[in-house]
């Protein structure tokens, strides 16, 4: 069982790995000329880091170790022996839908086959679907997504103290995936929102992250940022929203509206909790949008969409200064979530009761 990995065992377990796979995946780089195009001034996958971050100084000190120029920002990631193990320990710890070790044969052999990022993310489009789990490979997963969904709902439920009844609800940007567990943990009364990107409600890595076909609440579009508004409720009447997606695809010039808007919805004393990266260096951001790209590739996103999907990768310090700044009131409590390398950190904040 090859799940622990470094650049020494890559010598060993990779050629075997490859070979196994060759049977049923192209490998192959496809002709240049099917794949490439000319080189961005700066890399798509390293957007320059929000103002709140740390800058290259701190950086510098854990250079990647690159073995050739490359315009590839998988190439510069897999080259540094931190980054590396890194992302193998998300394929295998957070990133569910495909088998880790055929995933990251298949990326480190395409970055080393391919020089850009946009051939290397063309290329996993066409082959992860080659290598989709059996059914008996899903069923072997499913207890570890389970597990995670009811540690993502206790957190939760600490952060509420010993309130167990919650008089309305909102769930944002995670396909009603943790409202099962949650509702067996609390007595949520009253209206339930999921407010999610339109048409991946009913995807299989969703129906079978939250476990079951149909989603728990009232669907609605997230509508690009916008402002929330739920139908049938006013300001001042949910005692939860949750938003363990993250805010990191929210547009920076939509932040501030958007979050405002929850602010709103919110009872005073009502809870809104965060599960978002800490992203401090620039280095981490380059591990974080390796991982975005690869989620992107699986869901099956063209290069186009996923170039339109820039994430705002910050420290924990700029989502609390942006919470705060709305209204909120940092409860000062923070959990890092084990064995998740992308550094994410679940957050609660309250609105204060005037």
């Amino acid at each position: 069982d090859n799940r622990f990995r470094n650049t020494l065992v890559d010598r060993y377990y990779d050629p075997s790995l490859l070979a196994s796979a060759q049977g049923s995946l192209d490998l192959r780089p496809r002709p240049t000329a099917e794949v490439d195009s000319p080189a961005p001034q700066s890399s798509p996958m390293q957007p320059p880091l929000p103002a709140t971050s740390v800058t290259t100084q701190e950086a510098s000190n854990s250079a990647p170790i690159a073995t050739a120029p490359s315009q590839s920002g998988f190439r510069r990631a897999l080259d540094d022996p931190k980054l590396h193990d890194g992302f193998y320990r998300f394929l295998q710890n957070v990133y569910a839908p495909y088998p880790e070790e055929r995933t990251f044969a298949l990326i480190h052999h395409l970055s080393r086959q391919l020089d850009s990022d946009e051939a290397v993310y063309r290329s996993l489009v066409r082959e992860l679907p080659r290598i989709r789990p059996t059914v008996r490979q899903w069923l072997r997963v499913l207890p570890a997504l389970a597990k995670y969904r009811r540690e993502l709902a206790q957190q939760t439920v600490e952060f509420l103290g010993g309130q167990r009844v919650i008089h309305g609800m909102l769930d944002i940007g995670t396909y009603s995936e943790c409202l099962p567990a949650l509702s067996r943990l609390l007595q949520i009364q009253g209206p339930v929102f999921s407010v999610n990107e339109p048409g991946r409600s009913w995807s299989l890595t969703h129906v079978l992250a939250r476990g079951s076909v149909w989603p728990q609440g009232r669907q609605l579009a997230l509508n690009n940022y916008e402002p929330l508004s739920l139908p049938g409720v006013g300001p001042d009447s949910l005692d939860l929203v949750t938003c363990f997606s993250g805010l990191h695809y929210c547009p920076p010039d939509k932040l501030i509206a958007f979050v405002a808007s929850i602010v709103s919805l919110l009872r005073p004393g009502g809870l809104f909790v965060l599960l978002d990266h800490d992203v401090p260096t620039e280095q981490q951001q380059s591990f974080v949008r390796l991982t975005k790209a690869v989620c992107n590739a699986g869901e099956g996103m063209s290069w186009e969409q996923h170039l339109q999907r820039v994430p705002n990768l910050a420290p924990v310090s700029y989502w609390r200064a942006a919470l705060e700044a709305q209204g909120l009131r940092d409860t000062g409590f923070a959990m890092p979530q084990m064995d998740d390398p992308s550094d994410r950190v679940l957050m609660a904040f309250v609105k204060p009761v005037c």
